[in-house]
């Protein structure tokens, strides 16, 4: 997944956080889910809050 840097979120113009918010949700729309089953298989938990 690509890397998103969430610390300039409070910083964007609506139209950044547009596009931002544009981009982080098809990236995860295309998230194929591997890193987390390496968590899960790793023995550690997967947390969503």
């Amino acid at each position: 997944m690509e890397q998103f840097d969430f610390s300039v979120l409070d910083i964007m113009t609506e139209a950044d956080e547009c596009r931002f918010m544009d981009a982080f949700t098809q990236a995860l729309r295309n998230d194929s889910g591997d890193v987390a089953r390496e968590h899960l298989a790793a023995g550690r938990p997967v947390y969503f809050w």
